[in-house]
């Protein structure tokens, strides 16, 4: 990985609320304030490299649940056929409007946020979706452990959050432990539904180096 050129970081435009929030992380760390411009770069790379990962993720578990509903359901519009809570069935509603007609169910399925995706994991689809669905994708998950649904919509719930803050360019680092766990589970996450995918994507993402930047910031050499 090329070295990051920190020389003209002091030109970036930095808010005075993300300041603010720099400032903490630099007195926390026991930083030196010029160092502000670094914590700004990493955390956009860091947040760069996440949002690949959540964006693999998300597709990934999108195409082979959509893959197993056709199957289980012989439509490929089988959503249709699910009695959605009022939540759910608004949020549908709502995509719905805004997408052009005709749209083939694959794409208004594509279409959905992540942020829709936790509600799969909610309790009265349990029988409908989660057993004989979701339960049977992660083929990689350890035998010897159980395969909770409370586990999976904690992970997907956490990544509809955390794409939400990177669209809004929301500082990510303050809490460096959090940010590794929710790496780690990302990629577990991937793991479990698909080796291949998984080296695919640990070959992608630059984020253990961008974090050991991070991680090393301030220590002498």
């Amino acid at each position: 990985m090329k070295h990051i050129d920190y020389t003209r970081l002091s030109e970036l435009f930095i808010s005075e609320r993300d300041k603010k929030i720099y400032n903490r992380i630099i007195v926390k760390r026991q930083l030196d304030e010029k160092q502000l411009p670094e914590l700004y770069i990493l955390n956009l790379l860091l947040g760069k490299e996440l949002y690949l990962i959540i964006s693999q993720l998300e597709k990934l578990f999108k195409y082979k649940f959509h893959q197993k509903m056709v199957s289980k359901f012989g439509l490929p519009n089988w959503f249709n056929t699910i009695e959605w809570s009022e939540e759910v069935l608004h949020i549908l509603e709502n995509k719905a409007v805004l997408l052009p007609d005709p749209v083939t169910p694959e794409h208004f399925w594509n279409e959905l946020p992540l942020s829709f995706l936790k509600h799969l994991f909610d309790h009265e689809y349990v029988y409908t979706l989660f057993y004989g669905g979701i339960d049977t994708l992660f083929d990689n998950f350890p035998q010897r452990l159980e395969l909770r649904r409370t586990t999976l919509k904690k992970i997907v719930s956490r990544a509809g959050t955390l794409k939400i803050d990177l669209i809004f360019g929301r500082i990510i680092i303050s809490n460096r432990q959090e940010l590794l766990r929710d790496y780690r589970k990302f990629m577990q996450f991937i793991y479990w539904l698909d080796k291949d995918y998984f080296f695919m994507t640990a070959k992608l993402t630059h984020f253990t180096e961008y974090y050991r930047l991070l991680i090393n910031l301030g220590k002498k050499k």
